[in-house]
């Protein structure tokens, strides 16, 4: 696996860090992490030779990996910055958003302040809005004490990343669990009580709004967000259907990478051909 040099920007004065691969290229395929990883999480997908044509950019969200601490921690101000970064990057008509888990919603929370873009991938995501309230959203022990608190200890860590990983390598285990240990206390302690306030956007309105077909992407093991929940939302998807991976859980880029490329590359090609 490959970890990425970062390049740098400040965006209301915190400073982010990212990575860009063919700066020059018109075409953008932006990738935002989840909860506690970071822009290495998308190393399959940044080396990939199927993406050859296309400008990758993969954000440190704010609190995470090498990008400062930010002084909010809600899902809605993490789209705000967001959003403000990638158009202060890229001003390209041709762009693609990629979200995984909180990524997801982050990209959701973006379509608030920019423009619609070309295309927009979920993965493994539970976007909220009037047909799912956070309360719907199924939080086993061991996930809420990982993703939602700042009291894991270590053993509960390396068992969660065990549990949501069934094909990674050794190697990708000890990037997952060194970007954990990367975030923040701060935000650790803070994203819950945000989701508790209710700081976020009707995610599912937003992205339905957007125009854009949405390509949707789950494992069928996914033990942090249950597969079935957005299939009872009507959405405006790419071959009108769910993509579900077998014998994936909720990192599916790294569990099925090849089958994820090709279906991704797919995807954005079919959209850039779209009249």
């Amino acid at each position: 696996m490959t970890r990425y040099n970062r390049h740098f920007t400040k965006i209301d004065n915190i400073a982010l860090s990212y990575v860009d691969i063919r700066p020059n290229t018109e075409k953008v395929i932006f990738f935002v992490h989840g909860n506690g990883n970071s822009a290495d999480l998308w190393y399959p997908q940044l080396s990939c030779p199927l993406f050859d044509d296309y400008r990758l950019i993969a954000i440190d969200l704010p609190s995470h990996a090498q990008s400062e601490d930010a002084p909010k921690h809600s899902i809605s101000f993490l789209g705000d910055v967001v959003a403000k970064f990638i158009t202060t990057v890229t001003d390209s008509a041709s762009l693609i958003l990629v979200g995984l888990s909180l990524g997801g919603n982050i990209v959701s929370e973006m379509l608030r302040s920019i423009a619609s873009p070309k295309g927009i991938v979920i993965v493994s995501s539970a976007l909220v809005g009037d047909e799912i309230a956070v309360s719907d959203i199924p939080i086993n022990e061991l996930v809420g004490k990982v993703l939602f608190s700042d009291s894991a200890t270590d053993k509960e860590i390396r068992d969660y990343f065990d549990g949501v990983l069934k094909h990674g390598s050794v190697t990708e285990r000890a990037m997952l669990l060194e970007d954990y240990q990367c975030v923040s206390s701060v935000f650790r302690r803070e994203y819950p009580l945000s989701i508790q306030r209710g700081e976020y956007s009707n995610e599912i309105a937003l992205v339905r709004n957007a125009g854009a077909p949405m390509l949707f992407m789950v494992g069928e093991n996914d033990e942090v967000i249950p597969p079935y929940l957005l299939k009872k939302v009507s959405l405006l998807l790419w071959k009108d259907k769910f993509h579900t991976f077998k014998d994936a859980g909720h990192f599916v880029n790294l569990d099925k990478p090849q089958a994820f490329n090709h279906l991704l590359s797919d995807y954005c090609n079919t959209i850039h051909t779209r009249l």
